[in-house]
């Protein structure tokens, strides 16, 4: 329990210094005790769901809540001798379209920014952050408390299992004077110092002791690994700190190694490992967020909406290359890419059938890719591949042998339509819509079939190539 509401105070400013957001702390009835950071108007909002405060208040642990009007809460319950507090740092989410606040509000809360991805891994750190600091107000133990507090400062920005490990080795070096340390992963380690001397040497340790702690799920400790049986056919042991620390942290092993005896600090370690766990699969949780935003589920490849961040990123490269290089002719090219006759081959063979075939497709386009082409669904059963840098004879002849590839690769045939600006000047949107309409021409006219649209300049048209062949015949 916390003797009184100041005690709180100073962990406040640091919590609001840690997120640089509004801090804020209320009794359950909804009197504000007191805040750290700027408020915006949007206080006010806060102020008069008492009920809700009051409810907050309740929980016994830190929490995700949202309020009335659509804004979401980091909530911190917090007892004290005068009765429960609750501190809150109040956030858009990604995902709330609209804020359901009073009419005179409207406008300027539709104006605030959402939390990006960045901003919302920061937020899900909060909990683990705030939780050590209520411990440290509880009596925990400072220095403990210290090295949480330090950890996920510094882990606060890592945003994929690399930087967490690398972030962690070189705090765990630190921390305890280690020789050294390391994150032991199924598939490849971050070790801080690197030494090619003892390069298999460290391999061969922590893949026994990587083994070992996933067989056991617990923690591992040598006092002397020159003489632990565990390691008597390692060679390159004398050269090595003799004492090794390891724990299990979520899909991998951290493993210390220092020249003194860890016995003493096996506590601390621990309980940091526990931060180690949580900041590795948070980092897990926002690579697979950021990879299902992007892909399709079924076949893997990229999304329709990444596909038009694409397009859009690689017609402005382009132009601003063209620009740099005092040139206008650096191309891209497009091809939509659509099965023929798949509705009935769905009704006649099923839909698991049919979504075989499209991962067969996928497969087939994306062994003819070239390095910088890019691959993706655009929707049912319609593949979109952007060609950058691709001229009118290249992407031709490129498009022609993703048509070949799925025709004698697959049970199916596909129709494609095939958009190049020579210049890079069309918009996102006229390179999807010309791709589209030369596809349909290509349906139109036989199927299983390339058809070629040429953009000069964006503000010339587009030319249809068949039609100018033939004109140029007569």
């Amino acid at each position: 329990m916390i003797s009184d509401a100041e005690s709180w105070q100073f962990f406040e400013q640091q919590l609001c210094a840690f997120l640089a957001r509004y801090v804020c702390t209320m009794e359950s009835t909804g009197n504000m005790i007191s805040h750290a950071g700027t408020p915006n108007e949007f206080v006010e909002l806060l102020l008069i769901q008492k009920d809700w405060i009051s409810e907050r208040a309740r929980q016994d642990h830190v929490h995700l809540s949202e309020d009335m009007y659509g804004f979401t809460h980091v909530c911190i319950p917090l007892r004290t001798g005068k009765g429960n507090l609750v501190s809150f740092v109040p956030f858009i989410a990604r995902t709330t379209s609209q804020l359901l606040v009073p009419e005179n509000f409207k406008q300027r809360a539709n104006e605030l920014p959402r939390t990006s991805d960045e901003e919302l891994h920061r937020i899900m750190l909060l909990c683990a952050f705030a939780e050590s600091m209520t411990d440290f107000i509880h009596g925990k133990g400072s220095r403990e408390s210290d090295l949480v507090m330090n950890y996920l400062s510094e882990v606060s920005q890592a945003l994929s299992s690399e930087r967490v490990a690398a972030i962690t080795t070189a705090f765990f070096v630190r921390a305890f004077h280690l020789a050294n340390c390391s994150i032991y992963f199924d598939t490849n380690t971050h070790r801080y110092h690197t030494n090619n001397a003892l390069e298999q040497t460290y391999k061969r340790i922590e893949s026994i002791i990587g083994r070992e702690c996933r067989n056991t799920n617990a923690m591992l400790l040598s006092k002397d690994i020159r003489s632990d049986p565990l390691f008597l056919r390692v060679a390159g042991i004398p050269a090595l700190a003799r004492c090794i620390l390891a724990v299990p942290v979520a899909n991998a092993v951290l493993i210390l190694f220092s020249d003194e005896d860890l016995r003493e600090k096996a506590l601390v370690i621990s309980q940091l490992a526990e931060k180690v766990a949580g900041a590795l699969q948070r980092a897990e949780q926002h690579q697979v967020v950021q990879e299902s935003a992007v892909t399709d589920p079924l076949t893997g490849v990229f999304n329709r909406a990444y596909l038009q961040t694409a397009v859009n990123q690689t017609l402005s490269k382009a132009v601003l290359q063209g620009q740099r290089a005092d040139s206008s002719s650096i191309p891209t090219s497009a091809v939509m890419i659509d099965i023929d006759g798949f509705k009935n081959y769905n009704d006649t063979h099923g839909h698991l059938e049919g979504d075989r075939v499209l991962k067969s497709v996928t497969t087939a386009l994306a062994s003819v890719l070239a390095s910088k082409d890019i691959l993706g669904r655009y929707g049912g059963e319609e593949f979109f591949v952007l060609m950058p840098l691709a001229g009118r004879e290249e992407a031709l002849t490129r498009a022609e042998r993703m048509r070949e590839i799925v025709q004698d690769k697959t049970e199916v045939t596909v129709s494609c339509g095939l958009v190049t600006c020579l210049n890079s000047s069309a918009a996102t949107t006229d390179l999807f819509r010309e791709a589209d309409n030369a596809l349909y021409k290509a349906k139109r006219s036989g199927k299983n079939k390339v058809v070629q649209f040429i953009i000069v300049d964006k503000s010339l048209g587009v030319i249809d190539t068949q039609v100018a062949a033939a004109f140029g015949r007569t």
